[in-house]
C-alpha cells in the first residue's frame, strides 16, 4: 500500500515541491529491503521487484529534478528583483569594472 504514496506524491510536504526527507529515506529502505528479498526468491519475482524499484527510483529522480529546476528559477527571479532595484548606472554591463567578478564601482551607489 505504501508504494502508491511515492507514486502519487503523498510523502511530500504541502508547502514544498521537493520530496520530503522521509520519502527519500523510505525509498532507500525499500531499495535495501528489495535487494535482500531478491536474494531469497526466484527469477520471476526478482524481475518484478527490480521493475518496481526502478520505477520508484525514476519517480524520485524526476521529482528531485523538478525541485532543483524550481529552486534555480526562484534564485534567478530573486537576482532579477535585486538587480532591478539598483541604480540604472549599475545595471548596464559597461558600468562594471572588467577585473574581478562581482566587483563594484566604489562610491557609485552600486555597492
Amino acid at each position: 500500500m505504501r508504494r502508491r504514496y511515492i507514486l502519487s506524491g503523498v510523502g511530500r510536504h504541502q508547502h514544498d515541491d521537493a520530496p520530503s526527507a522521509c520519502t527519500i529515506s523510505w525509498v532507500h529502505e525499500m531499495l535495501v529491503e528489495g535487494m535482500e528479498r531478491m536474494r531469497k526468491v526466484g527469477p520471476e519475482v526478482q524481475k518484478t521487484v527490480e521493475m518496481r524499484l526502478l520505477g520508484a527510483a525514476a519517480v524520485l529522480r524526476e521529482e528531485t529534478a523538478k525541485a532543483a529546476a524550481s529552486a534555480a528559477e526562484g534564485a534567478i527571479e530573486k537576482t532579477r528583483l535585486r538587480t532591478s532595484k539598483l541604480p540604472e548606472s549599475c545595471q548596464r554591463p559597461s558600468a562594471r569594472p572588467a577585473g574581478r567578478r562581482g566587483a563594484t564601482l566604489a562610491g557609485s551607489g552600486c555597492d
